[in-house]
């Protein structure tokens, strides 16, 4: 977990949830609104997420009136703890604002600098395929692909793949609430675990450019286009990844994840490689939330084919509960390419709301990450000879966080344990689901030869799986 937080650690959740999350745009007039579509924000306090031409570039947590919070009340925290990146941002820009006072008026130019990437990928936009991923949410899938269809972006196709679905779970009312867009297509992968899902996304995509995202994230409607724009930043990039803010503070839970440090990776854009881009940590690639996760990345299509996609031993649905991300940044890096971090592309992330599924997660996160570690020693030795060198600094900064964290008032101590707990279960969880996703692979191969000319589909209009011949 990250050590920062975009939730002050100084606040007790109990005393402080729920928490309004909202975002400003100082380049425009508007109050200060809810990112979720038909969503009414409660609380005393609000976290907003401050932009400007698009850009996040940081948050604020203020105090809310009773009569509510208005963007006249907002500017004096963010000129107080967000002035220097705004001015360096409109400096880029060629504004001449020199003082905190006219940070808004500097921030209304008419064409910014920082628009060019953007224009430049609009002119010739690279079609997109967006692999979409659901088990058991219909609701959650639903919401996702809405925001989905409000993407500006000119070229892209939504590949919802439902996954292994429970026998009471039902997604035709989401198929008809999206019957007429044709740029949605439903497929079927019947064996479970998320990568395999995935997998089968990235074999049915036809867009130059592959997304991956989760079913509990609500996009920002330029997320496509930012997504473009980060494979711009050089030849090697083969993936993009980008920023991750919390949906929703309403419970203890929620807001203890943030604090933890959620999943977020920061408002600074970042570029990744193994040479002249590498950062001078001996831990390096292998230091947890470096790059951003799982649920806000795409990669070229040919890179992500050329290593083979996402392991199936990996993932949720697996006993390694996570860590497929992890395991194909490093293929990504080690492979010769490079990742590209954009904060502009940006999702809104449905936290857990309760606490036993906070310390699931956060038991799950750990396992996975430990998993891709293993996985990566074992199928690269230069990964293994990296992780000797930066392991004993790396458990030595580990330890040190975790004590932080377990001396916050309010906090769980327990979170702490449970995370430490799962990295050392992760190599032994690894084997495991390396034993069950090859028992998986044989029966759905012994399966295609007994059924030889039968292919599994998913039906748009019933929503179930049928059996069409080839």
């Amino acid at each position: 977990m990250r050590p920062d937080s975009l939730v002050p650690a100084t606040l007790s959740a109990p005393d402080v949830a729920p928490i309004r999350v909202l975002e400003l745009e100082l380049a425009s007039d508007s109050e200060p609104r809810t990112p979720l579509p038909g969503a009414t924000a409660g609380g005393k306090t609000a976290l907003v997420l401050v932009r400007i031409h698009g850009e996040p570039v940081g948050t604020v947590h203020v105090g809310v009136p009773t009569n509510g919070l208005t963007r006249s009340q907002c500017i004096p925290a963010i000129a107080r703890e967000l002035g220097q990146p705004i001015l360096e941002h409109l400096h880029r820009d060629g504004a001449n604002s020199r003082a905190a006072s006219d940070l808004c008026a500097a921030a209304r130019m008419a064409q910014p600098a920082c628009s060019a990437p953007r224009t430049a990928v609009l002119a010739n936009p690279p079609s997109v395929s967006v692999v979409v991923a659901t088990h058991d949410r219909p609701e959650s899938v639903r919401n996702c692909i809405g925001s989905l269809a409000r993407q500006t972006y000119p070229r892209f196709e939504v590949l919802v793949v439902v996954n292994a679905p429970p026998p009471a779970v039902d997604f035709r009312h989401v198929q008809r609430a999206f019957a007429g867009d044709a740029r949605i297509r439903w497929l079927h992968e019947p064996l479970p675990g998320a990568c395999r899902a995935r997998n089968l996304g990235i074999e049915e995509a036809r867009g130059q450019i592959i997304a991956f995202c989760d079913d509990d994230v609500i996009h920002d409607p330029d997320w496509l286009l930012e997504l473009a724009c980060a494979f711009q930043e050089a030849p090697g990039v083969g993936c993009a990844t980008g920023l991750v803010c919390p949906a929703e503070l309403d419970t203890d839970a929620q807001i203890w994840f943030e604090q933890y440090g959620g999943l977020g990776t920061g408002f600074t854009p970042r570029l990744f490689d193994m040479g002249a881009n590498r950062p001078a940590d001996p831990f390096y690639p292998f230091r947890p939330a470096t790059f951003g996760v799982g649920t806000n990345m795409a990669y070229r299509a040919e890179v992500v084919r050329e290593l083979g996609g996402f392991d199936p031993s990996l993932g949720p649905g697996t006993p390694a509960c996570s860590g497929e991300d992890y395991a194909l940044y490093y293929a990504t890096l080690l492979d010769g390419y490079q990742i590209a971090y954009r904060p502009s592309a940006l999702v809104y992330h449905r936290h857990r709301r309760d606490y036993a599924s906070l310390r699931q997660q956060i038991h799950g996160y750990a396992v996975g990450y430990a998993a891709a570690i293993s996985h990566s020693v074992l199928a690269n030795p230069l990964a293994g000879a990296s992780i000797a060198r930066g392991l004993p600094r790396g458990v030595v900064r580990l330890v040190r966080s975790k004590r932080s964290y377990a001396g916050r008032p309010g906090f769980p101590a327990e979170l702490s344990r449970v995370e430490m707990q799962g990295l050392l279960f992760g190599p032994a969880l690894l084997m495991l689901s390396k034993a069950r996703a090859s028992l998986l692979s044989r029966r759905a191969h012994s399966r295609k030869q007994e059924g030889a000319g039968v292919l599994h589909a998913f039906d748009d209009s019933t929503g179930k799986e049928r059996e069409q011949r080839t």
